[in-house]
Parts: structure tokens; C-alpha cells; sequence
């Protein structure tokens, strides 16, 4: 890691044991700026976690519903996402929605499929 100085923090260039002045606005610069990168990286931490919920939340939707189907004794079943997530056009789309949903499926032995923008073929015949 870098050392943190005096000279650092202004821009000071030392010649011959002289040091430049000083400059302020520099310095409000320099502060401002780290404040602002502080509060975008802190920004974009919080929205990545948002979306990391909105997807989990909604695999355990699907979740919901495979186990709702699983009593009538069925090997496969279409899962359509909610009007809310199809809706958005935002990081959290409905195709970004449907991958995270297969994604998980199929690391848990189901077969997934994306049929179209909004819904989803789930079989799990070979289980």
C-alpha cells in the first residue's frame, strides 16, 4: 500500500529541501473526490447486494411453486415470473431473473430451460 503524506495529499513537489505552499482548493479537490468515489463504490455495493436478494427471493418463488406442483405428483412444470419482475427494466430484468432461476436449478440435479422472456420449463423426471 502506499504511504499517505503531506506531499501526496497536495500534489507538493520538494526541490532542493523547499516545499510548495499549500493549495486549498487542492486539497477540497482531492477530499471531494474521495468522498464522491467513497459514496459511488458504497452505492454500487448496496445495489449489488439489492439485486442479489431480488434474485434469490425469486429462485425461492420458484422454489414455491415446484413444491406447490410437486403434490400432484408431476415430473415437470412451466414457472412464469411475476408481472412486477417482467415489468422492469432496470439491472434486474426478467431474462437476467430467468438465468440466475436456471442457473440454480441446475446446480441442484433439476433440468431448466428459458422458454421466453418471462417463463421457465423445470422437469425434474431424472431425480
Amino acid at each position: 500500500m502506499d504511504k499517505f503524506n503531506i506531499e501526496s495529499l497536495y500534489d507538493m513537489k520538494i526541490t532542493n529541501n523547499k516545499k510548495s505552499d499549500i493549495n486549498v482548493d487542492t486539497l477540497y479537490n482531492k477530499i471531494n473526490e474521495t468522498h464522491i468515489k467513497n459514496k459511488l463504490i458504497a452505492n454500487r455495493t448496496r445495489l449489488k447486494k439489492e439485486l442479489h436478494q431480488k434474485l434469490e427471493d425469486s429462485y425461492n418463488k420458484c422454489l414455491g411453486h415446484i413444491y406447490t406442483v410437486l403434490n400432484d405428483e408431476n415430473k415437470s412444470t412451466f414457472y412464469t415470473i411475476p408481472f412486477e419482475i417482467a415489468q422492469n427494466k432496470t439491472d434486474f430484468s426478467s431474462i437476467k431473473c430467468l438465468k440466475y432461476i436456471s442457473e440454480k436449478l441446475i446446480e441442484n440435479d433439476f433440468y431448466a430451460e428459458i422458454i421466453s422472456p418471462t417463463m421457465l420449463y423445470i422437469s425434474w423426471r431424472n431425480m
